[in-house]
């Protein structure tokens, strides 16, 4: 689990909502890496596996106590733009909209009186966003 899906939960989990992970990591996708075995002269090969959302888009589902619909969020560090782009761009998104709300969830350093505090930056999406 990233460090910004683990402040997205705490996050929520203090807003009082309940949440469910949906990212899930497939050790038997992605790029296959191998050697070759010195004795044998074979090739021993591993994929590197990779991180999965639920429809490429969502990390965790939340139902928060004050909503009246489920809401799936993408959680991301630092590159806020490349993730909003990414889910304008997925054929899901509109389709999950007319059911559930969807929310993008970046997580940025600010520094105060010499701390570094991560703070959120919420977008919520509308169908408006694809017209």
């Amino acid at each position: 689990m990233s460090k910004a899906t683990e402040r997205t939960l705490k996050a929520l989990k203090k807003e009082g909502a309940l949440c469910g992970m949906v990212e899930r990591f497939n050790a038997h996708a992605g790029a296959l890496q191998f050697r070759i075995d010195p004795l044998t002269q074979r090739r021993i090969g591993k994929r590197t596996g990779v991180r999965m959302d639920l429809f490429g888009i969502i990390d965790i589902i939340a139902l928060f106590p004050d909503r009246r619909n489920v809401c799936g969020i993408q959680s991301c560090g630092t590159d806020f733009a490349a993730h909003k782009k990414k889910m304008l761009e997925n054929a899901y998104a509109p389709i999950w909209l007319r059911y559930a709300d969807l929310e993008l969830w970046g997580w940025r350093p600010l520094k105060r009186n010499g701390k570094t505090l991560y703070t959120p930056r919420i977008y919520k999406f509308s169908l408006v966003d694809w017209t």
